[in-house]
Parts: C-alpha cells; structure tokens; sequence
C-alpha cells in the first residue's frame, strides 16, 4: 500500500477477511475458524436443519407455534423445540454449538430466542438429559 507515494508495508491478501485486519496491538489473529457452519446434521436422531428453524422464527405466525427451547450440555449439543401442539424436533445441521477455534457458540441461539422472546432453558448438569 502506499501513502502519497510512500510504501507504508506490504499489501494485504485480496482473500483475507475484514476480522483478519483487528490486530490492536496484540499481534493479529484470523479468529480461526469464521466459516464453521455450525453443527453436522446427528445422525442418531432425525432433526431440523438449524436455518430452516431460523427462518421459522422470522414468521410471527411461525413462530407462535414454537412453545420453548431446551439446550443441553455444556458445549449446547443438543437442542430440542417444544411446539406448541405437543410435538419436539431436535435442531441439527448447522446449530451454533460450543467451538473453542472459533467464534461458534449457543449462545447466538440464545441471543436468537431472546430478540423473538421465545422461552428457552439451558441444562448443563451432567444428570440433565433430553
């Protein structure tokens, strides 16, 4: 890069992400780990793709189906909808779980429910099952 035609240091790579550039002083970090897409669909139990619950929530008549959510686990592994007629569906594929290389966490799903305020619990115990 250059400054009034003065180089000022190397040009930074095209492909690098915009968190790349957050080096503060502290020696820079790409957060490792940006394009984690969340949890693999189980394959013990049949779930619900993470975004097509998402979307669910975006539609207040959707949404109004949607009665809790309980988390499971320390690392938010397991996560079950109660809707409103009686039925669960465990969320799969692309569920933010605990993923300490990178920025993956349940609590965006938490912060999800709370925007819509859809009740939630987290059980973290190690006696708490689904």
């Amino acid at each position: 890069a250059a400054f009034l035609g003065t180089a000022i240091g190397p040009a930074v790579a095209q492909d690098r992400s915009i968190f790349d550039s957050t080096c503060l002083g502290f020696g820079c970090n790409n957060y490792n780990g940006q394009g984690f897409g969340g949890m693999a669909a189980p394959t013990d139990e049949a779930t619900m793709p993470f975004a097509q619950f998402a979307a669910q929530l975006k539609d207040p008549e959707q949404r109004a189906r949607v009665a809790k959510v309980d988390i499971y686990g320390a690392g938010g592994d397991k996560v079950y909808v109660s809707f409103a007629d009686g039925t669960k569906a465990r969320l799969g594929e692309g569920l933010p779980i605990d993923d300490s290389n990178g920025w993956s966490s349940p609590l965006w799903l938490v912060r999800i429910l709370d925007n819509v305020n859809v009740p939630h619990a987290y059980h973290f115990r190690p006696g708490d099952n689904p």
